[in-house]
């Protein structure tokens, strides 16, 4: 993330219950005196707006619910210290000298995922500043390599551009079914998964054994997930579709593209027939239930295919 107050963005990261400082270049221990430090680069480049370089590295967690069981994983304050440092001079925030820039890193203990913050001035003591032409995906191939090193579980890339890049550096890698987060939608800000990440985790989770369309609705429907088809104004059905949880919709393809229409067929192997399961996609469309008697019926005739 790019701030434009180191005020605010220290207070915010320094400010949480059992926040720990692990280092920093600098001398100041407080958001305030940190922030006047930070002010000494700020001034050599009066016009650049976000000077507040924010970033946030965590390592995987995941609970009893989710699809793939339950996973934590711990690293020391030494080692974040590392890899934070890893991670500012590959990202060109540390060079020779002058050329480097001011830097705090911090622990947070608010949430059970660990994760550490980094505040670092994108404005470096000789006047240049860091770079940022596609630095997601350039952090993206630094973190693999991280990952690879520390022994952490690999996480799939956001794209097959990244996947690419990340297999030069002689890493075995897959791309991600699932987008990757925005910047205001990481989940560390409050301790709680997004929308998107709990629909996606549904899913997976009722989509495991491969259901049809019909049961993969009502399944959805009964976890309180709304399922929305999308029907052109003749009424045809376009083969899209949407999912609302606690009154916010994401399009299918936004989740990522096993979420698709499309993509629940050719990458959550969901069985889709039309004459089968159109009826339970227009009761989906008009909001109403797939109800059980629907899904028994869907059941008997499949065995009487069989």
């Amino acid at each position: 993330m790019k701030n434009e107050s180191f005020r605010s963005t220290l207070k915010y990261v320094l400010g949480k219950e059992k926040a720990k400082l692990l280092d920093s270049n600098m001398g100041g221990k407080t958001p305030t005196q940190l922030a006047k430090e930070f002010g000494a680069a700020r001034r050599l480049r009066p016009n650049l707006k976000r000077a507040c370089g924010h970033i946030v590295l965590s390592v995987p967690h995941r609970d009893t619910n989710n699809p793939k069981g339950e996973y934590h994983e711990h690293l020391t304050d030494d080692q974040y210290i590392d890899i934070a440092h890893r991670w500012l001079k590959e990202m060109k925030f540390l060079g020779d000298g002058l050329h480097s820039s001011q830097y705090a890193i911090a622990r947070h203990h608010d949430t059970d995922h660990e994760h550490i913050h980094i505040i670092a001035s994108r404005i470096r003591m000789d006047g240049t500043v860091v770079p940022d032409s596609w630095d997601y995906r350039r952090s993206e191939v630094v973190v693999r390599q991280l990952e690879k090193e520390f022994g952490l579980e690999p996480t799939p890339c956001s794209s097959e551009r990244v996947a690419e890049k990340v297999k030069e550096k002689g890493i075995e890698t897959k791309e991600s079914d699932r987008r990757a987060p925005t910047q205001r939608q990481t989940h560390h800000e409050s301790g709680k998964p997004t929308v998107k990440q709990r629909l996606a985790d549904i899913i997976d989770k009722t989509s495991a054994d491969h259901p049809s369309m019909t049961q993969l609705i009502g399944r959805l429907q009964r976890q309180g997930v709304k399922v929305h088809p999308t029907f052109s104004t003749k009424g045809l059905f376009r083969e899209a579709i949407a999912f609302e949880l606690d009154g916010v919709k994401v399009a299918g393809n936004k989740l990522g593209s096993a979420y698709s229409f499309p993509g629940l067929q050719k990458k959550r192997g969901v069985s889709y027939e039309c004459d089968r399961d159109m009826k339970a996609i227009k009761k989906a469309a008009m909001g109403e239930r797939v109800t059980p008697q629907q899904r028994k019926k869907l059941q008997k005739s499949q065995h009487e295919l069989d």
